[in-house]
């Protein structure tokens, strides 16, 4: 897959979702000089990544460009304990990255093993030459890192992770924002049947006769 671009789109997917390729299982796969930009990336429930969700098996992906985008997921189901977001690839066995750059971008994941190049890698495969810059990576559970979310045995050289933030909410922090998600949903339905009743009374009042 060479020379492929996508810009100002929205990728959405009920499970797992990315950029290029979704999933790759053969051998020798090639994806080479591909570019997203200003895309929003969104998995429903499960993976999401710039450019390949899953890849195996001596894949290999460079000269590609992530800018400007917003990856991640929305929910998080029991059908799997890991979830994994990457700014290139979000899980891998075996995928050589090289020359990549992730910019100006958002990683969010909603559970954990979130990385600015991969989410998760396990087997041997190397990050050569690789630009993370100005890149805020959040995982609500843990692992979160500039390059890899969780590694198995991967060489990483050369690589420069630029500005940014990382970001791992403790437990305290998420009760809280489930607790202020709740307070809000209760304002906006009182809101909202309050609403309804002044509007009913009013017709009442009309109908009647009376102000």
């Amino acid at each position: 897959i060479i020379n492929c671009d996508f810009e100002n789109s929205l990728i959405k997917g009920k499970r797992s979702t990315s950029g290029i390729c979704n999933y790759s299982s053969g051998k020798k796969l090639l994806i080479d000089s591909c570019d997203i930009i200003n895309c929003n990336i969104i998995s429903e429930e499960l993976n999401a990544a710039g450019i390949v969700n899953m890849g195996c098996y001596d894949n290999i992906v460079k000269n590609c460009n992530v800018v400007g985008c917003k990856i991640g997921n929305l929910n998080y189901t029991n059908l799997s304990s890991k979830v994994y977001v990457g700014g290139i690839v979000s899980y891998t066995q075996a995928v050589n990255v090289e020359n990549c750059k992730v910019k100006d971008t958002q990683l969010n994941n909603i559970n954990n093993n979130t990385g600015g190049i991969i989410g998760c890698s396990w087997g041997s495969g190397n990050i050569t030459g690789c630009i993370v810059e100005n890149v805020d990576i959040t995982s609500e559970k843990n692992n979160a890192a500039g390059i890899i979310g969780v590694s198995g045995g991967y060489t990483i050289k050369d690589c420069q992770v630029i500005g940014g933030t990382i970001n791992i909410k403790s437990p305290k922090q998420l009760v809280m924002e489930h607790m202020q998600r709740l307070d809000d949903l209760g304002r906006t339905l009182n809101l909202i049947i309050n609403t309804k009743i002044v509007s009913a009374q009013q017709k009442m009042d009309v109908v009647s006769g009376f102000s």
